[in-house]
């Protein structure tokens, strides 16, 4: 366990991109840093890091020990997540990422129960973005991610996925499409609220506006659309991914979900990715049994 402070300070330096950086956030001092990764160097035979005019960057011999270091760390963690489950304490961290073009309204009523039985976890749901997603998941920082169209690699494989539709949020008020189902030219003149640009949803959204030569720029764009549904004096119409549009307070109150005709925007898949070698802790083991299941039923 001698080399788990080592593997960390490693992990913090190709985190902060210098030592300097790392020596921060780690509250020691830069020289003594130095000094760890040093001795680490002289142990190995080999230099972890290129030092460059800016700050550090990995060799390549350092690459290789920079993935080792990550692989030992989520061990470590996973043993001692086991470790509290058989002593029946029901501990430890889960973090889970999620793309800003997912609505997450229907993540409320699973977090509580989930808090409820386990109140001892710690449980984080952070956006990641696409260029984000491997990075995230390959050092550990996210156990797992639910996300819309993902890019995979050969560091990310998809363990569940579920075809979707892209949905309106609409106020009850306001009469829209037919059947239930809405076609693009529906929505012009209307205010839209989208997800950030940069999503998968919006690439596909503009990419059919524009081989319909129809323009329909937002009113806004966010990540958390439901506050300003909730309480705008105007009428919006939110835009978004909803795994589970049906679902009790899924949506915001006096909001009723439309579809948009898949022969305008197609449908898609949401999928829940891993890190191809990880092995998810108890707790994280846990919290994704439940919600694949939520999302299956």
């Amino acid at each position: 366990m001698r080399h788990l402070q080592t593997f960390k300070y490693v992990k913090a330096i190709v985190e902060a991109g210098s030592i300097r950086g790392a020596a921060e956030t780690l509250a020691i001092s830069p020289s003594a840093l130095n000094r760890n990764i040093q001795a680490l160097e002289l142990d190995l035979g080999i230099s972890v890091f290129d030092r460059l005019s800016r700050g550090v960057a990995l060799s390549v011999e350092g690459e290789l020990f920079y993935r080792f270091a990550l692989e030992q760390l989520i061990s470590y963690d996973r043993m001692n997540s086991q470790i509290e489950a058989v002593k029946g304490l029901h501990t430890g961290k889960v973090a889970v990422g999620i793309s800003a073009d997912i609505h997450t309204g229907f993540l409320a009523p699973l977090v509580t129960a989930f808090k409820q039985e386990f109140p001892q976890v710690e449980l984080t749901i952070q956006l990641v973005s696409q260029s984000d997603l491997e990075e995230q998941l390959v050092s550990g920082n996210i156990d797992f991610a639910l996300f819309y169209q993902p890019q995979l690699s050969r560091h990310i494989k998809i363990n569940f996925s579920k075809q979707v539709d892209l949905c309106l949020m609409v106020p009850n008020g306001v009469k829209l499409g037919q059947d239930r189902t809405v076609r693009l030219h529906h929505l012009e003149g209307l205010n839209l609220i989208t997800p950030p640009l940069q999503t998968e949803l919006m690439a596909k959204f503009e990419g059919a506006c524009e081989r319909r030569e129809i323009e329909l720029p937002p009113y806004l764009s966010c990540s958390d659309q439901t506050q300003y549904l909730q309480q705008t004096p105007i009428a919006l119409i939110g835009l978004a991914i909803l795994p589970k549009p049906n679902q009790p307070g899924a949506v915001p109150a006096g909001y009723k979900v439309l579809k948009l005709h898949e022969n305008d925007v197609g449908s898609g898949y949401i999928n829940v990715v891993i890190e191809r070698k990880r092995h998810l802790s108890f707790a994280a083991s846990k919290f994704h049994e439940r919600l694949t299941y939520n999302l299956d039923l």
